[in-house]
């Protein structure tokens, strides 16, 4: 009981006014702070932004030290305490798990298994990643070039976006010069300095920059 004859520091608003305290005045985050911090980070699951989710989590577990309950076999007869982090776990994954997504990976088999249901998750977020990946990239290689400069390296961009939102790992490269290859003959006098420039090629955001600030009214040597 609380003797009402005593201030106590420790009710609600005197560890909210603790906590502010710290935040404004520049100490360091305690361990669990950053730990709450990260795993707020960590987006519900779907099948868009499996890429994402998975390494956010797989940080968030490395941090709180439950990885590798979750990437190795559990043993036959667990103890008290590694039952305990399993638990720890599968709260952790499941309350970043939509209401489908939790559906499609969890089942009574697995319910108790951290290992099974991180399986699970890569197994089948990760095909329909890849399928999501190759339709993507796909619609990125698909851009026609219309005739202008301006239309085309803005459909490019928004593709470009999408493309990187599902993280294809494509180097840089290889998307410059796929941007480029569809630039008709008639640009080739834009085209050809572009391959040449160190700072072009590595990036197909510089690309696309590059592309929107060229007049195709200018002579052709001017570049």
């Amino acid at each position: 009981m609380i003797n009402p004859g005593v201030i106590n520091y420790n009710t609600p608003s005197e560890r909210g006014k603790k906590v502010r305290f710290q935040e404004t005045s520049g100490m360091p985050k305690s361990n669990d702070e950053e730990s709450n911090e990260s795993f707020s980070q960590i987006p519900l699951l779907s099948a868009e932004n499996y890429p994402e989710w998975i390494l956010r989590m797989k940080i968030h577990l490395r941090h709180v030290g439950l990885l590798d309950i979750c990437t190795t076999p559990s043993p036959a007869v667990p103890d008290a305490d590694y039952k305990r982090k399993m638990y720890d776990a599968v709260n952790i994954i499941a309350g970043k798990l939509s209401s489908p997504s939790f559906m499609e990976v969890v089942n009574s088999d697995n319910e108790l298994d951290p290992y099974l249901i991180w399986n699970k998750i890569n197994s089948h977020f990760g095909m329909k990643a890849a399928t999501i990946k190759a339709k993507v990239w796909l619609e990125f290689t698909r851009i026609p070039f219309d005739g202008d400069l301006k239309s085309f390296t803005s459909a490019c961009r928004k593709s470009l976006n999408e493309l990187e939102s599902v993280d294809p790992q494509i180097p840089p490269d290889v998307l410059v010069c796929c941007i480029l290859g569809k630039i008709p003959k008639r640009y080739h006098h834009l085209v050809d300095p572009l391959i040449h420039d160190q700072f072009i090629i590595q990036s197909p955001h510089n690309t696309l920059t590059r592309i929107e600030q060229f007049d195709p009214r200018q002579d052709q040597k001017a570049l």
